[in-house]
């Protein structure tokens, strides 16, 4: 069926199936995307009674406009919504590669005040990075970060492939 973000049905339903399918699903909530505070509320209230969610990944969202009151994860972040339905983890993006337009410093300061938010309202957070073949690029950005004080969980995701796993995925 198809699903659009005027409905959150089919998340629901997903998470449902995923909840039961012994995984812990993790709802992608972009901020760009929600047309309203009530909006948000209606989406995660129904992932959480369909599927007990505990843990979001919370996005600016690719567009570079929003649709409804909330531009950043942060803005999400700062609403209290997650912990009001059970959420205790609340994921966010890292960019050990950087992101275009904002600057390494300014990337550090984005994390560290998603994580001073997520305090705030009492949740844990954690960094997730995009895929990478080469862990070096994040172990080094992770030193960093921890270095400069923030102090939290960071997911990586990498790969160790080689030459022949192509072919025999061929």
């Amino acid at each position: 069926k198809e699903c659009d973000w005027s409905s959150d049905v089919c998340s629901s339903d997903l998470a449902r199936a995923l909840r039961e399918g012994g995984y812990n699903p993790v709802l992608h909530v972009p901020a760009r995307q929600m047309l309203s505070a009530q909006m948000l509320e209606d989406y995660i209230a129904a992932a959480a009674a369909a599927a007990q969610i505990n843990r979001v990944l919370v996005i600016a969202g690719d567009s570079t406009r929003s649709r409804g009151p909330y531009s950043t994860a942060q803005d999400l972040i700062e609403t209290g919504v997650f912990g009001r339905h059970g959420v205790r983890i609340v994921d966010v993006a890292g960019h050990p590669e950087g992101n275009v337009g904002m600057s390494q410093d300014t990337l550090l300061r984005v994390l560290a005040d998603k994580r001073d938010a997520a305090r705030r309202v009492g949740l844990e957070m954690a960094i997730l990075t995009q895929f990478s073949f080469d862990p070096k690029p994040i172990e080094q950005w992770l030193a960093w970060i921890h270095a400069e004080g923030i102090d939290v969980r960071s997911e990586e995701h990498t790969s160790e492939l080689q030459s022949h796993s192509f072919i025999s995925y061929a």
